[in-house]
């Protein structure tokens, strides 16, 4: 196993039966040669609509929740073990490996049926935001394949074969403020293919691998990078972070979702200077490690393209078009003990709007599905 860092409802239906009787037809017997009796025609009836509503019919309101359903059927729910994440007051500390045993803990559970499992927790994580732990190193071109003896195995962490990642998200705290803004899901997601690429002649990623550095861009937007690296003209360069976080063309490529004849504008900057500001936020300087923070500086424009990426790294296979589109996830909650409404929430409110930004963020391409299989 390896890590990437970062950061039934069953609806009652009403129904109420009209059941309208005609008269049936009746003969009229008059006596012969009696002239009959003329009937009064009766005054017509006003033409009065009554608005009353009829208290035998129910109002237009949807049907409330049958009182046993469950509002979190589509969360797995696993209790904490030591194997897991040792505890210490409100604080967890993360096990190595311990997404192996959140993996075996949520198969007890449930199929072989998740290409991702997105795991939260109901304690804080000490030095933890958010990370991907990959197990599957098998699709090439992504310049991290790794088969062989010692590879991680899907097999790891209980899958019999189809899981790709464990995105690890930890807390829901850090979700609650705004917990349908799923950005961070995409970012993790996306790991499972990006940033590892490089090109002869210079460095893309972040140093630590899985983040594109501020002075490289992808041909747009980034998910993995967390923005954009825009050419301002003479020797100018301006990276911006952008959420909601999307894939670039590049890593489209890489996820197998778009062809290497859609990816352009790739470029990186060399001799960097005058930096804007001169210190990072969460670096002593800016260096290869440093991403995801706004910043402008000075350097030479280098451009590369697709052909380069494939030839540094090799042609991605499967191949688009051969690749798959549509990803199911297992959303995950590990508790203490028992799981909190509260905490349930969180991760429902993430799982429900999730497979909205994952569609805007690969531009329509791919698909997420985020219920449980039965």
């Amino acid at each position: 196993m390896s890590l990437v860092l970062s950061g039934r409802r069953a609806l009652l239906s009403s129904f109420v039966l009209l059941v309208a009787c005609s008269p049936s037809g009746l003969s009229a017997l008059t006596a012969p040669d009696v002239e009959p009796t003329p009937v009064a025609e009766p005054d017509p009836e006003p033409d009065v609509t009554d608005d009353t509503p009829d208290p035998t019919v129910p109002p237009d309101r949807p049907t409330p929740p049958a009182p046993d359903a469950d509002p979190y059927a589509h969360i797995v729910q696993v209790q904490r073990t030591d194997a897991m994440f040792t505890a210490s007051g409100s604080q967890w500390t993360l096990q190595w490996p311990g997404t192996d045993a959140i993996g075996q803990a949520v198969y007890q559970q449930v199929g072989d049926d998740y290409d991702f499992l997105v795991v939260y927790t109901d304690r804080e994580v000490v030095d933890e935001y958010a990370r991907a732990i990959k197990y599957d190193y098998s699709t090439g071109g992504l310049g991290d394949q790794w088969t062989g003896p010692g590879a991680p195995s899907p097999l790891d962490a209980g899958s019999a074969g189809r899981l790709d990642q464990i995105d690890l998200m930890t807390w829901t705290g850090l979700y609650a403020p705004e917990p349908d803004e799923t950005s961070i899901v995409v970012h993790e997601t996306t790991h499972r293919w990006a940033a590892f690429a490089e090109v002869a002649g210079g460095s893309l990623t972040d140093g630590w691998g899985g983040h594109w550095n501020v002075w490289t861009s992808t041909g747009g937007n980034s998910a993995v990078g967390y923005g954009d690296l825009v050419d301002l003209g003479t020797g100018r360069f301006r990276f911006t972070v952008s959420y909601p976080l999307s894939l670039s063309p590049l890593e489209l490529y890489l996820a197998g979702l778009a062809p290497a004849s859609s990816v352009s504008g790739l470029f990186r900057v060399e001799s960097r200077s005058g930096f804007t500001p001169s210190v990072p936020e969460y670096d002593p300087s800016w260096g290869a490690e440093s991403y995801g923070e706004d910043v402008e500086f000075s350097g030479t424009r280098v451009d590369f393209d697709i052909d380069d990426v494939i030839a540094a790294n090799g042609p991605r296979t499967p191949a688009f078009g051969a690749a798959p589109t549509t990803f199911r996830f297992g959303f995950v909650l590990v508790c203490e003990s028992v799981c909190t409404d509260a905490d349930l929430d969180v991760v429902e409110a993430q799982r429900t709007a999730f497979p909205a930004a994952w569609s805007a963020a690969t531009g329509g391409v791919s698909t997420a599905l985020t219920d449980l299989v039965p």
